[in-house]
């Protein structure tokens, strides 16, 4: 990988984990609204289902959040942009699309 796409990953590292903070504080900002308007939901039911999956969301944008952290921190390392199961370059576009990728195409691959 150059140092240019390095930078790059860099700078989408930083764009997600703005994405995944504005997402959280979002969801926080409705979390507050119902809990303060209870006549939203027509029953206990419904109100316990949109709970648990606005703490699902949470829980999913914290692990992103964490990945992309961890690939920050990984970044001045040799090993960032090999992957962790066989040592081969992890492809810039796959970075691209997930800068917290570990692992390259083929030991992603499901096996047959």
């Amino acid at each position: 990988m150059t140092e240019h796409e390095q930078r790059e990953i860099a700078s989408l590292i930083h764009h997600r984990l703005a994405e995944v903070d504005a997402a959280e504080h979002a969801a926080e900002l409705t979390r507050a609204r119902i809990e303060r308007s209870p006549g939203d939901h027509p029953d206990q039911a419904d109100a316990a289902f949109h709970r648990e999956a606005a703490r699902a969301a949470s829980t999913r944008r914290a692990a992103r959040a964490a990945r992309l952290r961890s690939a920050l921190h990984r970044m001045d390392r040799p090993d960032f942009g090999r992957c962790c199961v066989c040592g081969d370059a992890i492809p810039v576009g796959r970075l691209r699309a997930d800068p917290g990728a570990r692992r390259c195409p083929a030991c992603l691959a499901p096996e047959s």
